[in-house]
This record gives structure tokens, C-alpha cells and sequence, in this order.
């Protein structure tokens, strides 16, 4: 990006409400950029990701943030324009991530509690709506307590990123056979941008357990597992 040039707030990203202090990018934003807004210019602090917010406006110390009109925060210290808004949840991520060459040193927001009280005395209860004369039934199996199954579709599995361009083309030349085949309802590809390095992801765990989800899901009959052979991330983990 160039940081010469001094771009427009709309350019870079979003205000959902005229009301907000924070705004919404919609690029990655490089650190120094000088951004115009409402006559006045200041500069990024630090690299901001896309989806993520930063101040628009001097926040004080204790006031709110506030993004679709709405607050969704409380200023932990002054908050001046230009900077990333983040609370601790999202440092954690990501300092995890590892994403950010230029991190916060610390949260500048908490996020906003909104005192409520519900007064039992104040519920109305409605009336139940009566079932329906007739039962709708299905062709599956009983799960017990958890409930029934279909085992109607067929996935393809892409265990890592590298096989989610084959699985999806296989996908494109497979779905008119669903139609063809007695209990297929669907072929579907499962693809994602996980486990494709040479070393293994830090959210290992969670992507087998994910995959793994999807391969034994009551609703499907039969999966097919993609890799390239060669991954970190495999069908042996997998299984």
C-alpha cells in the first residue's frame, strides 16, 4: 500500500452507522496508511487484517465502542483514531496465529456487559400450538437417544488444503449421478484451507476432530477420503 497517499475513510472501510467511533475494514491495512475522515487526517497505528475495526474517533477512557450503532465495548484507556481496537481474546488469537507483524501491546478494550433483569412476575407464557393431525415420516434409522439418521449423502473429503481444488472438481462432475443412484441424495465436497504446510498446524486437533465429524455424520452413507500422499496432515491421522 502506498503510504504517501492519503486515502479516504470509505476507501479502506466501513462505518455501519454514522453514530459509530470504530470502523470496519475492508482490506488489509498497512501500518502508517493516512486515512481522511470528516476533514481530519491521521495515520493507521498498526497493520489492520480485514473484518477487524479500529477508531475513528478520540474514544476516553470507560466510553463505548460502538460498531451498527450498538456498543460492543468499553474503553479500557484512551483510544485514539487510527488505532487497532482489540480486546484480550483477540490478542490471544493473534499472537496464536502468528498473522500480525506489528501486535498491540496489550487490550484497550473489554468487552460491554449489558446489566439486564428479568422479572418472572413480567413472563407471559403463550399456549402451546397443537400437533399436527398426521405424522410425516421418513426412510432412516434410529439413533436412540440421539436421535435418527439418513445415510443419504456421499462426501469427498479433502483432508488438507491441497486436495480441496480436486475434491471440488470431482464434486462438479459427480452431482448429476446423485439423482441416478436409488437413496443418493447428494454428493458434496467438504474443502478448506487447513493443514496444507510442511509442518503440522497448531489447531491439529481440532481440524481431525472437524473432518473427522463430517466422515461420521449420521446423514452420510459412504466418504470418500482425498490426499496427495505426501502432507504433513493425512488420511492415517485422520483416521
Amino acid at each position: 500500500m502506498n503510504m504517501e497517499k492519503t486515502l479516504s475513510l470509505e476507501a479502506i472501510a466501513r462505518l455501519p452507522h454514522p453514530d459509530d467511533n470504530c470502523a470496519v475494514a475492508v482490506k488489509a491495512l498497512s501500518a502508517g496508511q493516512q486515512v481522511d475522515y470528516r476533514g481530519q487526517r491521521w495515520v493507521l497505528r498498526r497493520s489492520i487484517l480485514e473484518g477487524h475495526r479500529f477508531a475513528v474517533t478520540t474514544i476516553a477512557a470507560g466510553q463505548p465502542l460502538l460498531s451498527w450503532g450498538l456498543p460492543f465495548g468499553r474503553a479500557l484507556r484512551a483510544i485514539e483514531p487510527g488505532e487497532y481496537v482489540c480486546n484480550e481474546l483477540v490478542l490471544k488469537e493473534l499472537a496464536l496465529r502468528k498473522v500480525l507483524p506489528d501486535l498491540p501491546e496489550g487490550p484497550n478494550f473489554a468487552d460491554y456487559d449489558l446489566n439486564s433483569r428479568i422479572e418472572p412476575g413480567q413472563i407471559q407464557v403463550g399456549q402451546q400450538v397443537a400437533p399436527a393431525p398426521f405424522q410425516l415420516t421418513f426412510e432412516g434409522f434410529d439413533r436412540g437417544a440421539r436421535g435418527v439418521g439418513t445415510r443419504n449423502y456421499i462426501v469427498l473429503l479433502g483432508v488438507t488444503s491441497q486436495a480441496s481444488s480436486l475434491v471440488r472438481r470431482l464434486e462438479q462432475r459427480l452431482v448429476p449421478l446423485a439423482g441416478q443412484v436409488p437413496g443418493v441424495d447428494g454428493i458434496v465436497a467438504v474443502a478448506h484451507t487447513e493443514g496444507g504446510a510442511e509442518r503440522l498446524p497448531h489447531n491439529l486437533d481440532l481440524l481431525l476432530r472437524t473432518l473427522s465429524g463430517f466422515a461420521v455424520h449420521p446423514n452420510v452413507g459412504a466418504v470418500l477420503i482425498v490426499d496427495r500422499g505426501n502432507e504433513r496432515v493425512n488420511h492415517q491421522l485422520l483416521k
